[in-house]
């Protein structure tokens, strides 16, 4: 398939389809993987329990899927672009259709239960489609299930999945609004592995990190939770050499001192050795008194 250059972002060219369209993008998105136009043909038509699509006929996907191509928003086939996969999935949540759209896709596409597939990578695609779904339907039970599919996957393969699916999923991009809905230990695990993500990889996090600093995000953890994010909010700043920043919030916001070890690391790089020195020395005793 033939995918023309257009200088349009392809969120904007997203946003600009009619919703037969954008119905079509939403079956290629959360298919998860390339497939040819005759398998999600064969998907969708005939349609089960007389459900009817936005696009009513083969014809009216065929006619969606050429203008996917031309807008380029697909890639391999019929595959959504990877740089707004999951912003479509997450607008597909709220059409009526989901359900029933979901429930073809994994009937097309069966997951294999791990012990029959030979192949780690579809295993590894079908778990994350399926934990992506869950996560759009607010399915807990499918959720669990498949995380751990997923990260028993990573540690049988570490070098061929090196990336936590909730990085995957959450992270790239990370949409905070659609984020704001997911139940709060989902919220917790998936920002704790973005920003673990971000250290192990020196890269900027911006809106996760304003996530983390916001006063409404902050309410509704406990100290013990907050604990461990001040840590790892801290590292990000001061890796970025955003000094002041990390000073301000380990003034302002902790209520049970900081994190030992970042106050004398952000006193050290601010050039206050002596004092840096002197943190060090406190928190070591700490730890001491802690071992005893």
């Amino acid at each position: 398939m033939n995918t023309p250059k257009n200088n349009q972002s392809p969120w904007a060219a997203y946003q600009s389809l009619e919703p037969q369209t954008r119905f079509v993008l939403h079956a290629c998105a959360l298919t998860g993987e390339p497939v040819r136009e005759s398998a999600l043909i064969s998907c969708l038509f005939p349609s089960a329990a007389g459900q009817k699509w936005p696009t009513p006929t083969e014809g009216h996907l065929l006619a969606g899927l050429a203008e996917l191509a031309q807008k380029n928003l697909l890639e391999n086939d019929c595959a959504c672009r990877r740089e707004i996969v999951e912003l479509v999935a997450h607008d597909s949540r709220k059409q009526p259709y989901l359900p029933a759209l979901a429930s073809a896709i994994q009937h097309a596409w069966p997951t294999p239960a791990p012990e029959k597939s030979p192949d780690p990578d579809c295993l590894w695609r079908r778990s994350l489609r399926d934990l992506r779904l869950a996560l759009l339907a607010a399915d807990e039970t499918a959720y669990t299930h498949n995380l751990l599919a997923l990260l028993a996957l990573q540690e049988e393969f570490p070098e061929r999945f090196p990336e936590n699916p909730l990085v995957t999923l959450c992270g790239a991009p990370f949409d905070p609004p659609w984020f704001a809905k997911l139940p709060l230990h989902v919220q917790l695990y998936a920002l704790h592995q973005i920003f673990l993500n971000g250290l192990l990889h020196l890269t900027e996090i911006v809106l996760p990190q304003e996530y983390l600093q916001d006063k409404r995000f902050l309410k509704g953890l406990s100290a013990k939770n907050r604990e461990p994010f001040s840590y790892l909010l801290t590292s990000h700043l001061l890796i970025q050499g955003q000094t002041q920043a990390a000073s301000a919030w380990l003034d302002n916001t902790l209520q049970q001192g900081a994190p030992l070890g970042v106050r004398g690391w952000r006193q050290f790089l601010a050039g206050e050795t002596t004092a840096a020195i002197h943190s060090y020395e406190k928190d070591l005793a700490k730890i001491r008194k802690a071992n005893q």
